[in-house]
C-alpha cells in the first residue's frame, strides 16, 4: 500500500456530470505528484493547501491511483496539524544560541532531563530499553520476577538521570 505525505494541490468534485448526479461519485485529490480518486460521496476532510497523509492503492484494471478506506469505509486521509514539531528543550536552545567556541558545553544528561520528565517519557524510555535488551538476549523473559526486577532497576536509573 503506497503512502504519500504532502500538500494538497487541488481537489476536483466529480459528483455531478453535466448537472446530473454521476453514477460513480468521486473526488480527484492531487497531493504533490500523485492524483488519487476518492470513490465516495463523502466530502474529503482536506482542502487545497493542507498538508495530508494519504494511503492509496493502484488499480489493476487501469493503473490509476485511488484512496484506500479502512474497515469502516472511512478514507485513509489525515490532515496534519500545523506546527507538528515539538519545541526544542531549553538546554538545546541555549546550546544553539551559544558562540561556536562554547558549543562543547552541551550536556546530554541535562538535555534528557529537559525532554523526558513525565510518566509518558518514563514509559517510552523503559519500553525502549526493555525491547532492546530482550531482542539482544540480554534480558530473558522466561522469568517474570527477573523481568520485574529489571524494570524496577530501570525505573530507579531513570529517576537518577531525570533528577
Amino acid at each position: 500500500m503506497p503512502h504519500i505525505q504532502g500538500t494538497v494541490k487541488a481537489i476536483y468534485d466529480n459528483r455531478l456530470r453535466d448537472g446530473k448526479p454521476n453514477k460513480y461519485p468521486n473526488f480527484k485529490i492531487i497531493v504533490d505528484d500523485v492524483e488519487a480518486t476518492l470513490w465516495s460521496a463523502i466530502t474529503p476532510v482536506c482542502k487545497k493547501g493542507d498538508t495530508v497523509s494519504l494511503h492509496y492503492g493502484i488499480s489493476k484494471k487501469n493503473g490509476s491511483a485511488f484512496v484506500l478506506s479502512d474497515d469502516d469505509k472511512n478514507p485513509k486521509i489525515q490532515v496534519m496539524p500545523e506546527g507538528m514539531d515539538d519545541p526544542l528543550p531549553q538546554s538545546e536552545k541555549e546550546w544553539l544560541a551559544s558562540p561556536p567556541e562554547q558549543a562543547t558545553d552541551f550536556n546530554p544528561v541535562q538535555y534528557e532531563k529537559d525532554t523526558v520528565m513525565d510518566k509518558k517519557g518514563l514509559t517510552i524510555w523503559i519500553q525502549g530499553l526493555l525491547q532492546s535488551g530482550i531482542k539482544s538476549n540480554q534480558i530473558k523473559i522466561t522469568d517474570p520476577k527477573g523481568l520485574e526486577l529489571v524494570t524496577t532497576d530501570l525505573i530507579d536509573l531513570y529517576k537518577k538521570i531525570a533528577k
